[in-house]
């Protein structure tokens, strides 16, 4: 019986420079909602109070966590302190601080880094989006006087109007800080749907606590609510419906998936990367086209459900950036390729 647990921002192993720990007292109402497993072999538990998060310890001794919340995952480069971006999210909230005072990274590259400075901020502050590196979960606050990145452990979200479009019945199994997928399409087979609800099964076999959105109506729509029931996915795979103004969902992700198994124009592909989303495809003709093999986002090598779960799995931690999609520039060579197109019919019937 140890009447006190070391709690710290991060792993030990992790930290990029030695930071102080906190002291919590085990009479203190704790749970677990994830664990990880570093590359040196050490195992470390999310601790949380009802409230907020409030750091990482090795509890083996001390506590189990529970089973149905853990989520468990091997974090490579980090002992040496390597750290990069991965995506963000627009979540539009007020957040307050669980300290005085707190550390301020003024952007990416400054978290990257590890270049902060210690700041107080007011009682209240406007969170205006959420990032994730590899290093963990950051708020981007806003004020008069303060812009930029504080830790998600150093903060506690007090109100947000998160997916406030969504109905409650899905909302309320969704938290800001769960990784999110979002896919948009007809539900029918060559949308391929059902590829990335097995996928989502497999995830959630691992511990991963992913939620997928699906956005649209179709024939299958019956056939994908039998499979959600029976896999056991009611509080991570979404049928979300069709909405008039789907975008402002999107940009409320971290990863838009597009399983398509056929498709003309992928429209809904070009007006994701207009929204600067990170974008995982199947190898689709048509999609690899558009993301021009790979510049714009990853591409899947296949269309079935082992292949889209290893890469949802692989986007949610790859240190890569895409180039940024110019709408103006495709608009324009789309147009070219059009007229020369024309061009070339004339000539042949002038023939």
């Amino acid at each position: 019986d140890l009447s006190k647990i070391e709690i710290y921002s991060l792993p030990k192993a992790m930290l990029l420079e030695e930071e102080e720990k906190k002291d919590l007292l085990t009479t203190d109402q704790l749970f677990t909602d994830g664990k990880i497993e570093l590359s040196n072999n050490e195992s470390w538990y999310r601790v949380r109070s009802e409230t907020k998060v409030l750091g990482w310890a090795q509890l083996e001794e001390v506590l189990h966590p529970k089973e149905n919340v853990s989520a468990s995952y091997t974090i490579n480069n980090r002992i040496s302190g390597e750290d990069y971006f991965i995506t963000d999210k627009v979540i539009s909230g007020i957040a307050k601080a669980n300290e005085s005072q707190v550390s301020l990274y003024k952007n990416n590259e400054a978290v990257i880094s590890a270049q902060s400075e210690e700041v107080t901020i007011p009682t209240e502050v406007f969170v205006s989006k959420l990032a994730t590196f590899a290093s963990g979960k950051y708020f981007f606050v806003e004020s008069d006087k303060i812009k930029g990145y504080i830790r998600e452990l150093d903060m506690e979200l007090v109100d947000s109007t998160y997916l406030a479009e969504l109905p409650t019945e899905i909302r309320k199994h969704i938290n800001p800080t769960d990784p999110v997928f979002v896919t948009m399409g007809r539900l029918s087979p060559e949308k391929n749907q059902i590829a990335i609800l097995e996928a989502t099964k497999m995830l959630q076999e691992e511990g991963e606590n992913v939620k997928v959105l699906v956005l649209g109506k179709g024939p299958i729509e019956g056939e994908l609510r039998e499979k959600i029931s029976n896999y056991g996915l009611s509080e991570n795979f979404f049928l979300a419906g069709q909405y008039e103004y789907p975008f402002s969902i999107i940009r409320q992700s971290d990863f838009f998936v597009f399983p398509s198994i056929w498709e003309g124009q992928p429209m809904v592909l070009l007006e994701t990367l207009l929204l600067g989303k990170k974008i995982l495809s199947s190898n689709l003709k048509q999609s690899v086209h558009v993301l021009e093999n790979g510049k714009y986002g990853m591409i899947a090598p296949g269309l079935d459900a082992t292949v889209m779960y290893q890469y949802m799995k692989k986007i949610m931690r790859e240190n890569h950036s895409y180039s940024s999609f110019n709408g103006e520039k495709y608009n324009q060579m789309a147009m070219n390729q059009f007229y020369e197109y024309i061009n070339l019919e004339e000539n042949k019937n002038g023939k």
